[in-house]
């Protein structure tokens, strides 16, 4: 699907040198100015496009003030930046303050600068399912971690915001993002590029308890087209999850990438963790009914393209 002329002429990205705002840039810079910004303290700003203009800065810091001036003149505000309590570098306080407290000064900035749609980036945590069943967008929302709180929260901050200034914004529920360029130092890095680095290195992939664990994957082009999608206007106040629909077990994942990755060694077994027995998956049929947007990736031909990658970046 390729989706054209559904945005303005300027656009901002919060969270640009990180791993999908890197690619959200790329895919939108050949057509729309971009701007964006980052603390560089989980992403690399190697990987933003040239020709974005990026403002070195903690989202924490600016006042609401100070954000209606860095937002002048942009129609559509990607907000994808946000602490993750996993990440090596994250505490409680910080999820808090910056997916929050930063979120509220950002949108009312945002609002005071006119910008015409912010696309908000939740997450699968929003909903504290571990399965069996499909998570759905209308289900209730029971987050057990101060991560999904935090994004529970950054979603209604967008409703008091369109109550009180009118401001326009559409959500999207991400699952798990995957391909090239996806770690950078100080972030979280996903058992697919943990066990492709393992592989590389000649050891054996690691697998936490049984390995029957489930997840759905995304590909991070996809993702990035979900969220253009979401900045057109006609889809103002829709929240969707993103994601395949399909979540092969960690055991399936693995055997796919020592065939990707020609490993014929054994995998190895490592203590279970608490995603033991979880299966969390999308139902993506609102983006596709709403939207027009389905994942277009299958998970080998994903998978290839991060290994390739990974090979050549040596």
């Amino acid at each position: 699907m390729h989706l054209r002329n559904l945005l303005p002429m300027r656009v901002a990205i919060t969270g640009i040198a990180g791993f999908i705002g890197s690619h959200l840039a790329a895919h939108l810079s050949d057509r729309y100015e971009v701007i964006g910004f980052d603390n560089g303290r989980s992403g690399d700003f190697s990987r933003v496009p040239k020709g974005s203009v990026v403002h070195r800065l903690d989202i924490k810091e600016p006042s609401a003030e100070h954000w209606a001036q860095h937002l002048g003149g942009v129609d559509v505000l990607f907000h994808l930046a946000a602490e993750k309590y996993n990440s090596s570098k994250s505490t409680p306080a910080q999820v808090i303050e910056t997916n929050v407290s930063a979120t509220a000064r950002m949108l009312q900035g945002a609002s005071s600068a006119g910008v015409k749609q912010v696309v908000f980036t939740s997450s699968l945590y929003a909903y504290g399912s571990i399965g069996p069943e499909p998570m759905r967008e209308r289900q209730p929302l029971t987050p057990d971690t101060y991560y999904g709180m935090s994004k529970v929260a950054g979603e209604n901050l967008l409703r008091v915001a369109q109550r009180d200034h009118g401001l326009r914004w559409a959500v999207a529920r991400l699952f798990f993002v995957y391909g090239p360029n996806q770690y950078a130092e100080g972030g979280y890095k996903s058992v697919i590029m943990t066990n492709f680095e393992r592989m590389l290195a000649g050891e054996p992939p690691h697998i936490n308890g049984d390995g029957k664990q489930r997840l759905d994957y995304v590909y991070v082009e996809d993702a990035v087209e979900a969220l253009e999608a979401l900045s057109s206007h006609d889809a103002a106040g829709l929240t969707v999850n993103i994601g395949s629909g399909i979540a092969p077990s960690i055991l399936e994942l693995t055997a796919q990438m020592q065939r990707i990755a020609g490993s014929n060694g054994a995998s190895q077994h490592v203590a279970a963790d608490w995603t033991q027995g979880t299966i969390r998956m999308a139902d993506p049929s609102a983006a596709d009914k709403l939207l027009g947007w389905r994942a277009r990736t299958d998970i080998e031909s994903g998978l290839q393209e991060v290994w390739n990658w990974l090979r050549t970046r040596g």
